[in-house]
């Protein structure tokens, strides 16, 4: 059938078509946001390397070979991959595992970044990465609003001079810092007073009627103050301290077999939690940028950012959350963020080194503080609580077990309860273009040339609509599109798909979007109550438009025929001519904004909900 020729998906590197449309106002933006991350990605990668137990050079090595290579060959435009404090610990137990072998952290590192990489790069080759699209939208909030819980906890031990508890459970390290205080009685106010001063400093500086960037304004005044008044005599404030000079030397050894087989399990298992965890960053950034997610491309860029990562003393990485919406919050454009905040990072370790080893960390924390309050984001929060009950469910089991569990406990959890909770919809959506006959029934096409009006595809969506459909419906609209590029009206007729959820909702607003932008438009026809509602609560419906959606009608085929009447029309008076959107005529009955004015239509209103709370079984269109 034509909606089902599906092409692979092309793996490469998407920098070079950044490179291709790039302008010096997308450089200026990079450049901002790249010097931005580097204030928090120097100190970061330095103490990811220390909880490996390794010098912290090799730290910084892995943020500039991450942030270079995964922006390279990774497709989100946001993502920065570097060291991450979760992958770090599981790194740290391998060299513990390994230990007995005899063979230096240096030399184990080197060939577990080796095989860590060349797995992701495996499995992306394989299109595995597609596994992430079931990670629901609701899952995916409730990861980021739970993150930002336990960003905004780990700042504690900094911003109140606690000893940082050694836990992989943030419950745990939480009532460890409130029982620190508890025996002290008392804790050192200063460096709290400098962490809440530098939010306070940030939301003043944002407040001004000036472009100036806020987090590095506030990191430049305090360490400018730190080395003039010498805070860490002073006030005792913790600062990060002299930085080692240069890179460290490629060294290489070559172990016997044996030393591979011990190595394969654990670096299979890191492969694993690394791709888990960079694809569930790399997919919240895509949702609040609106922008789809290549995943096998993004599992790709951490394949190769891993696999370059060994050779040099780096350690395997995966995406960093806080600086990757730091990155996002700092107004990031392009993919080449990440490569100016490798480059940079080079130069600093190379050039400034000296002057990093003022920056107090409480301002460290209370830079962080602000990027997480920035990443939470509470419209998306208010539309899946105004869902479905499942919605609800996930998101806010998924927000407690990141509190609870360790992050990739919390992120397997997610997803198991999204499949628990969706199983009975796991059936795959199908897709077929129809036209209606001349005796009145509906007749599968497999040619384009059968087709009744060249410009007009109408597509029956058959199947569950949900979250693992999602991105399949995006793509076969887009193949459609490149397929029929004389396309201008795409009808989708939904009577018979089931379950629609938000992420369903979110996935037919951006195509509307995106065909509007392309001078094309899509209507949908059949909408059941219940179709209605997520539309509605989603703010799908706005984005579509009420009039190009049709209500479902008791009379057979009554909005599938008005959907094939109004289109023709609808190219000829608004695509093709010269009408506003919204202002075709006649005016067509029976879509979402007429059913408001209608409630008194008996015969051929729309279909309502029973008193029981259930759905009538829907007769139109068969």
């Amino acid at each position: 059938m034509i909606i089902d020729q599906l092409t692979r998906e092309p793996l490469g590197f998407p920098i070079l078509e950044t490179i291709r449309n790039y302008s010096l106002k997308k450089a200026r933006a990079d450049l901002y946001a790249a010097l931005t991350v580097t204030f928090l990605a120097i100190p970061q990668c330095m103490a990811d390397a220390i909880i490996v137990g390794v010098n912290p050079v090799y730290g910084l090595y892995a943020g500039v070979v991450g942030a270079i290579a995964g922006s390279a060959a990774g497709s989100a435009r946001n993502h920065i991959a570097g060291p991450s404090a979760t992958v770090s610990v599981v790194v740290a137990g391998i060299l513990f595992q390994l230990g007995h072998l005899g063979y230096s952290s240096a030399t184990i590192l080197l060939y577990l970044g080796l095989m860590v990489g060349g797995i992701q790069i495996i499995l992306a080759l394989l299109k595995l990465g597609k596994l992430v699209q079931f990670v629901s939208l609701s899952v995916m909030t409730g990861f980021v609003t739970g993150s930002a819980l336990v960003i905004i906890g780990d700042q504690l031990p900094t911003l109140l001079a606690l000893d940082k508890p050694e836990s992989p459970y943030f419950f745990e390290r939480l009532i460890k810092m409130f029982a620190q205080v508890w025996v002290m009685g008392e804790f050192y106010f200063y460096p709290l007073l400098l962490g809440l001063g530098t939010v306070l400093v940030i939301i003043i500086i944002r407040r001004l009627p000036t472009n100036f960037p806020a987090i590095l304004g506030s990191l430049l005044l305090f360490t400018t103050l730190s080395y003039i008044f010498g805070l860490e005599e002073l006030a005792g404030i913790d600062v990060v301290g002299s930085l080692p000079a240069g890179l460290p030397a490629l060294e290489i050894s070559l172990p016997p077999p044996y030393f591979f087989v011990e190595l394969f399990g654990p670096a299979l298992a890191l492969a694993i939690l690394a791709s888990v965890q960079g694809l569930a960053i790399a997919k919240s950034l895509a949702i609040k940028t609106s922008e789809p997610l290549a995943e096998s491309q993004e599992l790709l860029g951490l394949g190769v950012a891993n696999f370059l990562c060994g050779p040099g003393r780096g350690f395997p990485i995966s995406g960093s959350f806080t600086r990757s919406f730091l990155n996002y919050t700092s107004g990031g454009q392009t993919k080449m963020s990440g490569v100016f905040l490798g480059i940079i990072m080079v130069v600093a370790i190379y050039l400034l080194y000296p002057l990093f080893a003022f920056i107090p960390y409480p301002v460290l924390a209370g830079l962080i503080l602000v990027v997480a309050f920035d990443i939470v984001d509470w419209d998306q929060i208010k539309v899946v609580a105004s869902t479905t009950r499942r919605d609800r469910i996930v998101f806010v089991g998924t927000m407690f077990s990141v509190i609870m569990l360790k992050l990739d406990q919390a992120i397997y959890l997610g997803m198991i309860a999204s499949l628990v909770l969706h199983v009975r919809k796991a059936a795959r959506l199908d897709m077929k273009e129809l036209i209606v006959t001349e005796d009145g029934k509906l007749k599968t096409i497999n040619d384009a040339d059968e087709r009744v009006h060249p410009k007009i595809a109408f597509i029956d969506v058959i199947g569950e609509a949900f979250f693992g459909s999602a991105d399949l419906l995006k793509y076969r609209i887009q193949q459609l599109i490149t397929r029929s590029p004389e396309l201008k009206v795409i009808v989708l007729r939904m009577k018979n798909a089931m379950n629609l959820d938000i992420t369903g909702a979110l996935a037919l607003k951006d195509i509307a979007r995106n065909l509007r932008e392309q001078g094309r438009t899509l209507m949908i026809c059949g909408a059941t109550p219940h179709t209605q509602e997520i539309l509605e609560e989603s703010n799908a419906a706005s984005d579509i438009g009420r009039d190009k959606i049709l209500v479902a009608q008791k009379s057979l085929l009554t909005s599938t025929r008005q959907a094939i009447d109004r289109a023709p029309a609808h190219i000829d008076n608004v695509l093709d001519g010269e009408k506003p959107r919204g202002e075709e005529s006649p005016p067509l009955k029976y879509t979402m904004s007429e059913e408001k004015e209608e409630k008194t239509v008996q015969e051929e209103a729309p279909i309502e909900k029973e008193k029981t709370g259930h759905y009538q079984k829907y007769d139109d269109e068969g």
